[in-house]
């Protein structure tokens, strides 16, 4: 992205050269610096070896979407330049050793020797630190910033040693911008000084800890391991009891065994760990007891690529479970959305007696923002359970669908749960009118779901007559479309709760002379369920299914591309 406020680097080399290092620790010295920073990575299934890269924006002010270009390039391994051949603009700079791999035809390379690097720097293993103290002097950060952060960071692992690294690095890149004169200069703020790092992942785990979350159950899987590691690590802090299952189906029955005696459980996991969730989730509709399904999405079928992104699990969530129940089905755009949302299921969970699924996957979770300080109230979560009396009747029938909900041992009453089929008492029944009546009580929950925050958000122009459509982790590459265009016909229209459907969206699609629907999938799974609820007609798709998230720079063409042939 040519753009004077912003500079973008690109690392490539294989798993065990240090590429998340080199994230951690030039994120920090941005912050440190006065800049905003994103950081994406994307890698592939191996411990060792393979080809990697980590992605960093660095601006003046915030971003969060993916780009093709970056203006720099730093290649450790040879066949990263070839793999990377379309991301290469003619405006690109390149650092690479001839020694390992060939120039690219495009681009601006010029030959740095890693050995010569690695030498300097104190050995192979300070190679990626000295490559960040590089960055920086191409960056004009001021060298005592970076030197104390890089202390800092490894104040536990040879800082000494680390320093000198970075000192080496330092030198080297100061040296060659003299030279050819480049220049990277941002203007530091004290609102990004003040700000802070965080990865989807964390947000989804502090919006949980918001929630009163004190349990989870979960068999790892990536990329939603990220939240059971990062909750693990809270356990003690918060009081969490933290379960690694021995299988999902396992998992997910402990988080309905929480809260059926108290707790609000969670589980995290990902599209082929859910499938054996499902009979879990159709009892938890029949019990009518609460849950939380963090879902990170990644790309299937099977096991399908581990380490990648997608969205491709949605109608997964949707029609998973045998039989009718409601359900509810968020999906965050942004670290602000992980947090506010995932605190908010605990509670939406708990008002209606229902399983709410968080939909993420790999890009949101993995990467990093510096962001302002999330802000929430709090205020403890509210309890939406009851004291039972003798005449306690677990499944009353009400006008909302929702039942007085106790816990056995607190109050007179008797608290019965089945997975049959049963009556106002919880008491098994095959008598229909009772079947009959217990269905539509159920399924009442989902007429007064769509009465709460409905998670829409219009992002540009009120008099749009190109409509994009959006969910999830799209939130900010769509945005930062709506920005480049700079159109006043073209606004976004994100959705942070993807069912119950928000009926308001209705009138957003009625102004809309040609809607655009954007999604990290084949089939389009939410135009569909967009088709099918409010009988709208997609005009356009713009897919993508390759295990990359959307760049910003295709989203712009592609939407150019639309509306000039139209």
């Amino acid at each position: 992205m040519n753009n004077s406020k912003e500079t973008s680097l690109l690392f490539s080399g294989e798993a065990g050269q240090g590429l998340n290092s080199i994230e951690s620790l030039l994120d920090s010295i941005m912050r440190e610096n006065g800049l905003y920073v994103f950081s994406s990575k994307e890698i592939m299934s191996r411990i060792r070896g393979g080809l990697n890269t980590t992605l960093l924006r660095i601006a003046e002010e915030p971003k969060g979407g993916f780009i093709r270009y970056p203006e720099i390039i730093f290649s450790l391994q040879a066949g990263g330049l070839e793999r990377l051949r379309d991301r290469i603009a003619e405006s690109t700079l390149i650092f690479h050793d001839p020694q390992i791999e060939e120039a690219p035809k495009t681009g601006s390379a010029v030959e740095i020797s890693q050995k010569e690097m690695t030498e300097a720097a104190g050995g192979k293993l300070f190679l990626n630190v000295a490559l960040a103290g590089m960055a920086c002097a191409l960056l004009e950060i001021d060298r005592q910033i970076g030197m104390d952060a890089t202390a800092s960071f490894f104040q536990d692992k040879k800082p000494e040693e680390n320093c000198q690294a970075f000192q080496s690095g330092f030198d080297l890149g100061a040296s060659l911008k003299k030279e050819h004169s480049w220049s990277y200069s941002l203007s530091p703020s004290k609102a990004a000084r003040e700000s802070r790092l965080f990865s989807g992942s964390e947000a989804v785990g502090a919006g949980a800890l918001a929630g009163g979350m004190n349990f989870i159950a979960s068999y790892p899987m990536s990329p939603s391991t990220g939240v059971l590691t990062y909750l693990a690590g809270k356990a003690d802090e918060f009081g969490l009891l933290v379960e690694q299952a021995e299988d999902e189906i396992s998992a997910i029955n402990m988080a309905l065994g929480a809260w059926y005696t108290g707790a609000r459980g969670m589980v995290t996991t990902s599209g082929g760990g859910f499938a054996l969730m499902q009979e879990g989730v159709s009892l938890a509709g029949v019990t009518e007891t609460p849950c939380v399904i963090h879902l990170a999405q990644r790309p299937g079928p099977g096991t399908g690529l581990p380490t990648r992104t997608e969205q491709g699990d949605l109608n997964l969530a949707l029609y998973s479970g045998h039989g009718d129940f409601p359900r509810l089905i968020l999906a965050p755009g942004s670290v602000h959305q992980a947090f506010q949302i995932t605190r908010k299921a605990f509670d939406l969970a708990d008002k209606y007696q229902i399983p709410v699924f968080i939909l993420t996957d790999q890009f949101l979770l993995d990467s990093h923002w510096l962001e302002r300080p999330i802000d929430y109230d709090r205020q403890p979560p509210r309890s939406y359970t009851i004291v039972s009396d003798t005449d306690y009747q677990r499944y009353q029938v009400t006008d909302s669908g929702v039942s007085p909900r106790a816990l056995p041992g607190e109050g007179r009453g008797f608290v019965r749960v089945d997975s049959d089929e049963h009556d106002v008492r919880g008491e098994i029944t095959e008598e229909f009118e009772v079947r009959s009546s217990q269905v539509e009580k159920r399924m009442r929950k989902g007429r007064e779901l769509t009465k709460e925050q409905d998670g829409l958000e219009l992002y540009g122009s009120e008099d749009y007559k190109n409509l994009l459509v959006c969910w999830g982790s799209n939130y900010c590459p769509a945005r930062e479309t709506i920005d480049l265009l700079n159109d006043q016909e073209t606004a976004c229209l994100h959705f942070s709760q993807l069912y119950p459907v928000p009926e308001r969206a209705a009138k957003y699609f009625q102004q809309a002379e040609r809607i655009i629907n954007l999604e990290n999938n084949f089939t389009g799974q939410f135009g569909s369920l967009l088709k099918q609820k409010l009988m709208i007609h997609i005009d356009e798709q713009i897919l993508q299914y390759n295990g990359l998230p959307f760049a910003v720079e295709d989203i712009v063409d592609q939407i150019r591309d639309i509306t000039k042939r139209n």
